[in-house]
This record gives structure tokens, C-alpha cells and sequence, in this order.
């Protein structure tokens, strides 16, 4: 990704996470931008902060797995 995709894409997103929604700030790690991409095609799927991509990443790209983790958390909600 070009520097110039990657502040159109920053532009694109509102300056925030396409995942928690917080915005963007250089100045704190966990709130960096971070280029978020399919580890089977390589492609670019958004700019998202340090901490959702590392939950991506630790639930190794797993839908399945993601939404289990969902409904865990609800389930401990309704408790």
C-alpha cells in the first residue's frame, strides 16, 4: 500500500478503526493505524487500531471462532 492509498484510505475511514470506531492518534501505540490484510491473499482490508488488529490476528482471521467469542460475551452479559 502507497503512502498515498493509505491516507485515502485513513480519509476513506474518518480517521478511526474500521473495527472499534475510536479515532486514530500517532501519538498513543494502541490507537496507531494499522494496515490490516487477508494473511491467504495478501489483500488490504482496512486500517484498523493496534489492538483489533492484534484481536484478528489472535483469533487467527476465524469468523467462526470471532463470533463464539461473541456469543460468550453476551451469554456473561445476560448472567
Amino acid at each position: 500500500m502507497s503512502i498515498e492509498e493509505f491516507e485515502a484510505r485513513l480519509i476513506e475511514q474518518g480517521m478511526r478503526c474500521a473495527i472499534c470506531k475510536e479515532e486514530f492518534d500517532p501519538d498513543i501505540h494502541d490507537r496507531k493505524p494499522v494496515v490490516d490484510h487477508d494473511h491467504k491473499t495478501g489483500c488490504v482490508r482496512g486500517l484498523l487500531c493496534h489492538k483489533c488488529n492484534l484481536a484478528l490476528g489472535h483469533f487467527g482471521d476465524d469468523v467462526n471462532r470471532l463470533l463464539s467469542a461473541v456469543e460468550y460475551l453476551r451469554k456473561q452479559d445476560q448472567s
